[in-house]
């Protein structure tokens, strides 16, 4: 057993005091459901609250410009999926966990990502950028040199996602060889936090009963930080909850 940590930075607690980040981890995921995440992503198109989904692109834009960036040019995960999904593009076929995850930021208007824990270093951090650090991002060639004002998820070695929740890197993302991720639903406002407990409690249950997840955990101003021990227990029962 080792330890693992989660937390948010001081600086972002002190420019971001109503940011609210959730996390669930789930091992066995080559068990995962595929008939109950097809049958999910069928009905996912009903689930959409354009009203809702317009109200969060906005408060991300804001959140994106307070970076300094273009946040018509760097859109929140959840705007480029809504956007896709409304223009009739492609949204999902990249893998069933991905797929899942994705449906569930859909229908909860939820930025939401995930991270191969095989690949992440002792912890996963929510900091500022150092300014200059160089992100590969998923399928890019050439990498993007985050400025001091970027926020980033990052472990001890490099950075995981760029611009909060813009896109992940290649380095950690879920392929067909992850067994154990960690799932994250970011809310920038307070009221985001029961919205990103159901989403994440409907992705533990979508992603069946063969997989294996740990409690919920959240983390804001008041409560920065968990440590929580890998690898998951193995009498963890699928979608068990505490309470935030």
């Amino acid at each position: 057993m080792k330890s693992f940590h989660v937390s948010l930075d001081e600086k972002i607690v002190q420019r971001y005091p109503d940011a609210n980040v959730h996390f669930m981890l789930a091992s066995n995921l080559h068990r995962v459901n595929h008939e109950l995440i097809r049958d999910y992503l069928a009905t996912v198109e009903t689930r959409i609250d354009h009203d809702r989904a317009k109200e969060v692109s906005t408060g991300w834009r804001a959140v994106y410009q307070s970076m300094g960036i273009k946040p018509s040019k760097y859109l929140c995960s959840f705007e480029s999926l809504y956007k896709r999904a409304v223009k009739q593009k492609p949204v999902f076929g990249i893998h069933p966990v991905v797929d899942a995850y994705n449906a569930i930021s859909l229908s909860y208007q939820l930025c939401m990502g995930a991270y191969d824990l095989d690949t992440v270093r002792d912890e996963i951090i929510l900091r500022l950028s150092a300014g200059g650090e160089l992100f590969y991002g998923i399928g890019m060639q050439t990498p993007l040199t985050l400025d001091a004002d970027a926020v980033v998820y990052a472990d001890k070695k490099r950075i995981l996602c760029a611009y909060w929740n813009h896109r992940d890197a290649e380095a950690t993302k879920i392929t067909e060889a992850t067994r154990t991720a960690i799932f994250f639903a970011d809310g920038a406002k307070a009221e985001d936090r029961s919205r990103a407990t159901l989403a994440l409690r409907q992705l533990a249950d979508l992603l069946g009963s063969g997989v294996i997840c740990s409690s919920l955990y959240s983390l804001d101003q008041h409560k920065p930080s968990a440590s929580l021990m890998l690898p998951l227990d193995e009498c963890e029962e699928t979608g068990s909850t505490c309470s935030f």
